[in-house]
């Protein structure tokens, strides 16, 4: 459910941000959880041992929400559109695009230098948790619309055969 609801997967992760039970309640208000979804929620998340409610009164997260395209398509879009429905001028945020032409081989490098650098945001948020202060989605999308083969490949295999 945390990949298919986008307010699902922000409220698991709000404790990181939010920690003690009133604090939580402004933020998920602040995120558009209404009160019955709230109690939904961390009722789910503390079942299912995701959450743990400490001895103070403050939730601690038991996971880590590191997703690096292994969703499927439709869950990825309702994340997208989730995520792209909340740009406004009255929020930060950070979004770019682009199209070129390349190959497979550079696009690979360049994916991987991707999910490093976002492998390298997670690590260091979650060895600074006393830092962090913001609750921050990304999304990218790269899609392969035309290949063409070599022309110069082909006739050098059939210069070979002769």
């Amino acid at each position: 459910m945390i990949r298919q609801n986008y307010q699902f997967s922000l409220f698991s992760i709000l404790p990181g941000l939010a920690p003690e039970t009133e604090a939580l309640k402004k933020a998920a208000k602040k995120l558009g959880i209404d009160e019955e979804a709230y109690h939904d929620f961390t009722t789910r998340l503390l079942r299912s041992g995701l959450w743990h409610l400490r001895a103070d009164g403050r939730i601690e997260t038991h996971f880590e929400f590191l997703s690096l395209g292994d969703i499927s398509v439709k869950d990825y879009l309702a994340m997208t559109i989730s995520i792209i429905a909340h740009l406004s001028d009255a929020r930060s945020y950070e979004y770019d695009t682009l199209s070129l032409v390349t190959s497979r081989q550079h696009i690979r490098q360049f994916v991987s230098k991707v999910n490093s650098a976002l492998r390298d945001l997670h690590e260091n948020s979650l060895t600074t948790r006393e830092d962090n202060d913001v609750l921050f989605s990304w999304t990218h999308t790269g899609v392969i619309e035309m290949e063409m083969k070599k022309k110069m490949a082909r006739n050098a295999e059939k210069e070979d055969l002769t």
